[in-house]
């Protein structure tokens, strides 16, 4: 959602996460594939579920009331992701 790339996350996770997760937005220089939207890919598919289930409004609660999950599993599954997309 907008929110989540406006506001790069700091809704969304508790502080420690976020500053984390900011440590790896920040430290990040792979171009021009940006970290930040793989996690948020990361966060739709950890949700999945959920979303499929769900109708419209609680799939806008869901994404806008995120359900905590370990920040390294984001960041994890998110260079997952990436690297798949950069591989030939």
């Amino acid at each position: 959602t907008v929110r989540w790339l406006t506001l790069m996350l700091a809704q969304e996770l508790e502080m420690p996460d976020t500053l984390r997760l900011w440590d790896s937005l920040l430290s990040d220089f792979v171009r021009p594939h940006p970290l930040l939207l793989y996690i948020c890919v990361a966060m739709v598919i950890h949700v999945r579920e959920a979303l499929l289930a769900g109708d419209f409004t609680d799939c806008m609660r869901t994404l806008q009331h995120y359900p905590p999950v370990p920040v390294e599993e984001l960041l994890q599954a998110a260079i997952k992701l990436r690297a798949a997309d950069l591989a030939p």
